[in-house]
């Protein structure tokens, strides 16, 4: 295999809103032919902090260090699906899953 098939980073939180993304949904997952995987993100309900990421899919551990980077910096939500993600790539499930966050992903 070429890809290794999961990742995950985690804090603990009170109250949390958990959401996921088809990562086998982007245009890049079709280029390469795998459209199996997930991205899933765990926010506090309140600020939207990311406490947590799980990836499973396609380059997983390449996905997951923009993940743990912001939970570092205490970055939100909000923060991630304003940031630039090229297209085509692996990568835009992790823009998608911040969006369904919000109830805005564009590829779920």
């Amino acid at each position: 295999m070429w890809w290794t098939p999961s990742a995950s980073h985690s804090r603990s939180a009170s109250a949390a809103t958990v959401l996921s993304s088809d990562a086998g949904a982007s245009i890049k997952a079709t280029i390469v032919g795998s459209h199996d995987g997930f991205v899933k993100i765990v926010a506090d309900a309140k600020y939207g902090e990311i406490l947590g990421v799980h990836i499973i899919g396609p380059q997983a551990t390449e996905l997951i260090a923009e993940a743990v980077a912001v939970m570092e910096l205490e970055g939100t939500v909000d923060e991630l699906m304003f940031t630039i993600h090229a297209h085509p790539t692996i990568s835009e499930a992790m823009l998608d899953a911040y969006a369904a966050v919000e109830g805005m992903a564009i590829n779920a």
